[in-house]
């Protein structure tokens, strides 16, 4: 299953507007992206979150799919 931090937007946090709280938040988000990533060091997190799913990765998920099939 994959995680939500390799690929997060977070709600409430700007840049403009910093305060310790945000910067907490954003600290513990990445200790644990940082975390998961050491636990499993393939890229195929790239290829499988929603954003890529639903923007940038089709063409690239379409090859995917269809290599495996033919495999």
């Amino acid at each position: 299953m994959l995680s939500s931090f390799r690929y997060k937007l977070v709600d409430n946090v700007k840049c403009k507007d910093v305060s310790p709280e945000k910067i907490k938040i954003i600290k513990d988000l990445l200790e644990q992206a940082i975390a998961e990533a050491k636990r499993d060091s393939t890229l195929h997190f790239r290829y499988e979150n929603s954003i890529a799913q639903k923007m940038g990765r089709k063409a690239t998920n379409k090859v995917r799919r269809l290599v495996k099939e033919q495999w």
